[in-house]
């Protein structure tokens, strides 16, 4: 609902994407959870930057979940 009405473009809906990556994450969903991590990457890279550190959570958070995937 965020994404129709703010725009896909607006950090609230990053913010409930990052959320749901954490979420699906935690749920061992990793296949869902990397997708929402790197939606969140692309548009947080464009919208704020690659140095800003909302930016930064979201390397992390798709490492994280790449790592996971691959059993480390």
């Amino acid at each position: 609902m965020r994404q129709r009405v703010l725009g896909v473009e607006h950090q609230a809906v990053f913010y409930s994407c990052f959320d749901l990556a954490l979420c699906l994450e935690a749920q061992k969903k990793y296949e869902e959870a990397l997708g929402m991590a790197r939606r969140v990457e692309a548009g947080w890279k464009r919208v704020m930057g690659e140095d800003h550190q909302k930016t930064k959570d979201a390397v992390n958070l798709r490492e994280k979940i790449e790592a996971e995937m691959l059993g480390r």
